[in-house]
């Protein structure tokens, strides 16, 4: 098994598709095969000997920018997060203003309907209707306190 074979095993595992690759070879990389190992996934080509110190570096660098993009995966799923709860919020306050305003149209139509009757009362009293006792106040009287079983105060 060649490093391009190892490349593509690594590249059709789910838990390692991400992995950065680095091409170690022992003679100048030929075009074609640079290409090939860039094709499969290769973030760098280098040829041996290598520097300790930039192979190093290398490394380095690389496991710095899978945290930095760790970092921004978690900073997305959080703000994504976010916009589905201000979003739930929105809705749920949506639904309570349309409640709130199919109650104001419920009350303003039963306002209308009982302006509409104190009004046909009102016109009708107008016309000739006698709001006037028909008791005299005394009668009246005598006619609550017996009627509720109460007796008259005196003071």
């Amino acid at each position: 098994m060649d490093g391009f074979e190892t490349a593509q095993l690594i590249r059709d595992t789910d838990e390692m598709a991400s992995t950065p690759i680095v091409f170690l070879t022992g003679q100048a990389a030929q075009d074609s095969d640079s290409q090939r190992g860039y094709d499969l996934g290769a973030v760098d080509y280098l040829v041996k000997p290598v520097s300790r110190q930039v192979l190093y570096a290398k490394v380095k660098a690389l496991l710095e920018l899978d945290q930095s993009f760790a970092r921004l995966r978690r900073e997305a799923a959080k703000f994504h997060e976010q916009q589905l709860q201000a979003a739930r919020a929105a809705e749920i306050r949506q639904r309570e203003e349309l409640a709130f305003t199919q109650r104001r149209e419920r009350l303003t139509n039963v306002f209308a309907e009982a302006s509409t009757s104190a009004d046909g009362f009102r016109r009708e009293c107008a016309h000739g209707c006698d709001l006037r006792p028909t008791a005299t106040p005394s009668a009246l009287s005598t006619r609550l306190d017996g009627g509720l079983g109460c007796q008259p105060v005196h003071r």
